[in-house]
């Protein structure tokens, strides 16, 4: 339905001085303003439900999201103990190989204060990136350290 604003606009001028009771019955009667004001909130409403369905489903999803994410941290703990109890870093299966891979090595910043200000970014925060190069490479840096993650598993899918 197509609302003529020019007539609504014209209709309202004319009945005006009626009360809102008989404005709208006399509206109604010369228009199709109350379809179409019900059609509109028809819409409206069931947009609104639909707003409510996805956020109630996208909160759901997170939280499914979350819950899975936990099972396979666990799947990946339960291969991990496998592996140390049978003293294996790879398991030869037909679904996939899974084998022990080193922890991703990362840097740990012990003291801000003691950073070279060579090493550290323009903002004043130690350049993390260049602290590991150099102690990879063997260089001590006061006020930082390299430490290496915990081993995880490494899944290849056949």
């Amino acid at each position: 339905m197509k609302i003529d604003f020019a007539l609504l606009q014209e209709l309202s001028e004319e009945f005006k001085e009626l009360d809102a009771e008989w404005f709208w019955d006399t509206l109604d009667g010369e228009t199709d303003i109350l379809d179409v004001v019900n059609a509109i909130l028809k819409n409206k409403f069931q947009n609104a439900a639909g707003i409510k369905m996805n956020l109630n489903l996208a909160a759901e999803y997170k939280a499914r999201a979350y819950d899975l994410e936990t099972r396979d941290r666990s799947y990946n703990n339960q291969l991990m103990k496998i592996m140390e109890m049978t003293k294996q870093t790879k398991i030869l299966s037909p679904l996939a190989t899974v084998s022990k891979r080193k922890g991703v090595e990362s840097i740990v910043i012990t003291d801000e204060e003691k950073i070279p200000s060579q090493l550290c970014n323009v903002v004043t925060s130690p350049d993390k990136s260049a602290i590991k190069r150099l102690l990879q490479q063997g260089e001590m840096i006061d006020g930082a350290e390299l430490t290496r993650g915990s081993e995880t598993v490494s899944i290849r899918r056949k």
